[in-house]
């Protein structure tokens, strides 16, 4: 609704704070209608954010593209850091709730096969059905690996679904204190080693293409004077523009919107450059 509404009506972009108001209020209201129809509000809010940020972003003015990207990821920042301190001290209030080790260390490896299956295993089943042909460069070994140990931590989100179970639940504590301890330990285990896992991965990789970057770069000296003998024939071709290098669509915004802004700290973006005559 947000692409939509910012792409027909070009008057709500005349200003980032009000974009900015538009993208939380209708991301709030998702996550209002899904508590009232009963459904989950917290996945309903990762679609709505994730929708946004595919297609809303395009439609936004370059101020607010800006102030978007700035906002947002200071009140995520503050989330992340306030939602991380209160699984920390929330871990100690349910101390004296039922632990089942073995049942911890059952959903710890299920987590860590899932996510695997997931994203390896998925993959690898495309390769057999020839998702080469259409896809040029799919995703290699290191790189679905790194994805695999990237995601397997845990969070907010798991947590959050866990506290929605209903109190009259007979395993709910249970279910809950196995799922805080597996956020912890993830967190912990994987977000403290993916660093590491990535050096281990792509340091090899890119010994690798500095090798061939030498070999490379003697083969552009030979290139260069193909190039040089060519450019001077297709010279009078150079006005004609090839249709796959075409510029995106830009919104054109009026001189008076322009104007409007002219002695702000904003700068409207040029409107579409006209041919010279």
């Amino acid at each position: 609704m947000q692409s939509y509404l910012m792409k027909k009506a070009r008057s709500l972009t005349r200003s980032p704070v009000a974009e900015c108001a538009i993208i939380f209020g209708l991301a709030y209201i998702s996550y209002v209608t899904a508590e009232i129809i009963h459904y989950s509000g917290i996945i309903t809010l990762l679609t709505c954010g994730v929708t946004m940020a595919h297609y809303g972003w395009y439609n936004l003015s370059p101020q607010g593209q800006t102030s978007a990207g700035i906002v947002f990821s200071f009140l995520g920042f503050v989330a992340e850091g306030f939602v991380f301190s209160y699984l920390g001290l929330t871990f100690f209030s349910y101390r004296f709730l039922p632990f089942s080790v073995s049942f911890i260390s059952a959903m710890f490896c299920i987590v860590i096969i899932g996510r695997g299956l997931a994203t390896i295993g998925l993959i690898s089943l495309l390769k057999l059905c020839r998702y080469e042909r259409s896809h040029p460069n799919p995703l290699n070994y290191r790189e679905l690996i790194f994805i695999w140990c990237a995601g397997l931590i845990r969070g907010a989100i798991a947590f959050g679904l866990v506290l929605r179970i209903d109190s009259s639940f007979a395993a709910r504590d249970l279910i809950v204190t196995t799922c805080l301890s597996l956020v912890l330990i993830t967190t912990i285990l994987f977000g403290s080693t993916v660093g590491l896992v990535g050096d281990c991965l792509f340091k090899k990789a890119d010994e690798d293409a500095a090798g061939s970057g030498e070999e490379i770069e003697v083969s552009n000296v030979d290139d260069d004077a193909s190039q040089a003998a060519v450019s001077s024939d297709s010279s009078e071709y150079s006005e004609v523009q090839h249709p796959n290098k075409a510029p995106l669509p830009i919104s054109v915004y009026s001189n008076s919107q322009l104007a409007s802004t002219a002695n702000d700290h904003y700068q409207r973006a040029e409107s579409i450059a006209t041919p010279e005559q």
